[in-house]
């Protein structure tokens, strides 16, 4: 590729609807805090985005969606969440207001199917937009933009309260990399993660810290390939999640423990979640372990965590799929992610399959202390649904005018 075509700015119909649709359903929570008007703006424009993707699907790509397996299995776990909430007389509107990410997201995929390299790329600008956005935010407001009665701290800021900066994080880095990889960006990918790494420290969010830590090793090291491997990188997942839950008391009381607690400074924090959230949701499950509680609202969650108002939800997200849906839900949760980790087996040196697999490792150490099944987590959703579609999007990213091999293109 020519140095001509390097510097040029493309902007096809399809990113531009691509763009709108990213737009409305990656929602930054501290913006519906300061702004409650712009809730019902997201909402209809979700709704648009539904209609019109729906609309597209049953035209054009109808034939093709019987055929794919990767859309059943994701379909079929939404079909045992809705089956939980109709088990349970619950209103499907929490449901609704945790799974809709992923339905828009599903649809997303499957309508452009034969560009998942746009869909990649415009996912990646509207992150990295919004990231931004809240440095500028922090830098403007370094104590805090909003205060948070819940969790009684002023460390809210676009993205919300420090806890939720994992939602946007973890995708901009994860399709940055994918970006930087195929197209060679190297300073907007460097910048981007300075300033999450940055946004990480400032907030004191102590997991993302750690997360972005280890996200780095695999980017900027040399790791060899056999550790690039999804079944050893659930197994340490798996791991660290069980010890976590059920060794936090152990591991406080030891020298190492108490030395990191008193950098970290969360002793209190961690000490809650072992014994009011995860003491009170492991009660709950062993009570229903077969199909679960379903949803609860966030008042019935406070109610259950003993009226302590930062629970609402397990802060685990085994333990919330084992808290919503029980046995029955878990079947359907492993189902999903066998069928990512043989599809990501299948194409493994895919640098695509390399950097997803490494982001899903990471997504499940930080998730060992929080969920992602909330309005929020829509690139979360598009990480774990694009896991299916990795050798595809290596080929239509190496497919690009604007694929690079070697070489350096600046910023655009």
């Amino acid at each position: 590729m020519n140095k001509r075509n390097r510097l040029k700015i493309r902007i096809t119909y399809r990113e531009i609807l691509l763009f709108f649709a990213a737009g409305c359903i990656i929602v930054p929570n501290g913006l519906l805090t300061l702004i409650p008007g712009m809730n019902v703006l997201y909402n209809i424009g979700q709704l648009v985005v539904l209609f019109i993707l729906v609309f597209v699907l049953i035209n054009h790509h109808l034939d093709y969606l019987k055929s794919d397996v990767a859309t059943f299995v994701f379909i079929l776990f939404l079909f045992a969440t809705v089956l939980v909430a109709i088990f349970h007389g619950m209103e499907l509107r929490i449901w609704y207001r945790e799974f809709f990410p992923l339905i828009l997201v599903i649809l997303i995929i499957k309508t452009n199917i034969d560009n998942l390299d746009d869909v990649i790329i415009v996912f990646y600008f509207v992150f990295e937009v919004w990231i931004y956005i809240n440095l500028l935010t922090m830098i403007l407001f370094p104590s805090g933009l909003f205060y948070n009665v819940a969790n009684n701290s002023n460390l809210c800021w676009i993205f919300g309260y420090k806890s939720s900066f994992q939602y946007y994080i973890l995708p901009g880095i994860t399709f940055g990399w994918i970006n930087h990889s195929y197209r060679k960006q190297h300073i907007r990918f460097f910048l981007l993660c300075i300033t999450c790494a940055y946004q990480a420290f400032m907030s004191h969010n102590t997991m993302l810290l750690v997360g972005l830590l280890v996200y780095y090793v695999f980017i900027f090291f040399l790791i060899h390939e056999r550790f690039y491997n999804i079944w050893i990188f659930y197994v340490i997942d798996i791991f660290a999640n069980f010890t976590l839950v059920f060794g936090t008391s152990k591991f406080a009381a030891s020298k190492l423990g108490r030395l990191f607690f008193s950098i970290t400074n969360k002793q209190s924090t961690i000490s809650s979640r072992e014994t009011i959230i995860w003491a009170n949701t492991l009660l709950k499950i062993r009570s229903n372990y077969i199909f679960g509680n379903g949803f609860l609202t966030s008042e019935e969650r406070v109610a259950m965590y003993n009226g302590y108002k930062p629970a609402v939800h397990s802060h685990n997200q085994l333990l919330e799929i084992m808290f919503i849906g029980g046995l029955f839900l878990m079947v359907f949760y492993i189902i999903m992610h066998i069928y990512i980790g043989k599809k990501l087996s299948q194409s493994k040196n895919a640098l695509t399959t390399k950097h997803i697999a490494t982001s899903l490792f990471v997504l499940y150490l930080m998730m060992s202390v929080e969920v992602y099944t909330t309005r929020f987590s829509a690139g979360i959703w598009m990480i774990i649904v694009s896991s299916a579609y990795t050798k595809l999007m290596d080929i239509q990213l190496k497919r690009r005018d604007d694929y690079v091999t070697n070489g350096v293109i600046e910023y655009i």
